[in-house]
């Protein structure tokens, strides 16, 4: 009798252990050292003296230690919840602060030696320089005699032209190739005047000249070289112009295309090609280095002329 009544005590102890957490709203965690032999007894005889069984508590791993009993569970939360954004915050500086290093495969690339690279220039050229090397003192001096030698001989004028006015008129035509417009007196006109071009040379002398321009003497030139050369007229200053390409160090890759100067006039070379974009002109054929830079050209004059040559090729 005296053991029933421990264990009808042992009950209704535990009865008002469990009011007093659900009314405190606090979970209970058990720990194991807690557990008395009156709990083993209890298991052993688990009859009661209502006919009630007592169910098994859950066991879970407790997180806090005992000082933190006491604090909220929503307090613990809210802590928890600003530990993990803080080292989110920490991370996230990290990967902005220090680079992010990834292992990548290296492509294998078969290295060619191109030669020696040439070191740039002490001083830098200028236009004016590069339009010497091109067209030298001496073709400028060509044109100018012979123009003023077919102005008198043809019209009877007195062009008195030297060779700082020819350079302006050949500059002027340059210049006209970047700024186009519907028309040469377009450059003079009051609407569309043009000052890089109206400012160097008036517009009635710029037609003078390009009327009387002559770059060879007609008289000295045979009739059979007349008849087998359809460009004698200008022959010896493309000549001229070609061996001062030829002085520029080629690329080692070359190109070789043709290449279609615009002309409208009237002329025994001037070509039609449909497929191109200047369909009516002069053809050339060119060689050009990667770099953009032109070699060497042929001008296209027919396929009874131009049959095997092969200049550009050898």
């Amino acid at each position: 009798m005296a053991h029933r009544r421990e264990i009808d005590d042992i009950l209704e102890q535990i009865a008002d252990d469990d009011s007093e957490i659900a009314s405190s709203g606090d979970e209970y965690i058990p720990d194991a050292g807690d557990l008395t032999e009156s709990d083993s007894d209890y298991n052993d005889h688990p009859s009661t003296s209502s006919g009630r069984q007592k169910p098994k508590p859950k066991k879970r791993k407790a997180s806090f230690s005992d000082s933190d009993d006491d604090i909220p569970l929503a307090a613990v939360r809210e802590k928890m919840c600003q530990l993990q954004h803080d080292e989110e915050l920490e991370i996230i500086s990290q990967m902005f602060e220090e680079p992010m290093w990834e292992n990548i495969p290296m492509a294998k690339e078969n290295f060619v030696f191109k030669g020696v690279v040439e070191q740039p220039p002490n001083e830098l050229k200028t236009p004016y320089m590069y339009f010497k090397d091109l067209i030298t003192d001496a073709m400028i001096d060509n044109v100018s005699t012979q123009s003023n030698f077919y102005g008198l001989s043809k019209s009877d004028i007195e062009l008195k032209t030297t060779n700082k006015e020819i350079e302006i008129f050949i500059g002027l035509y340059l210049r006209m190739g970047l700024m186009k417009a519907h028309c040469v007196r377009a450059y003079w006109a009051f609407e569309t005047r043009y000052p890089p071009v109206a400012d160097e040379m008036p517009r009635n002398r710029f037609e003078i000249l390009a009327r009387h321009i002559h770059f060879c003497e007609n008289t000295a030139i045979s009739e059979e070289r007349k008849k087998d050369d359809k460009i004698w007229k200008v022959r010896s200053w493309v000549e001229g112009f070609r061996g001062n390409l030829e002085k520029i160090p080629p690329a080692q890759n070359q190109s070789v295309d043709e290449i279609m100067v615009a002309f409208k006039g009237r002329s025994g070379i001037k070509q039609y090609l449909r497929n191109k974009p200047r369909k009516w002109g002069f053809k050339l054929w060119a060689g050009a280095g990667c770099d953009g830079i032109l070699h060497d050209f042929d001008i296209y004059r027919g396929k009874k002329v131009n049959r095997g040559r092969n200049q550009l090729l050898e």
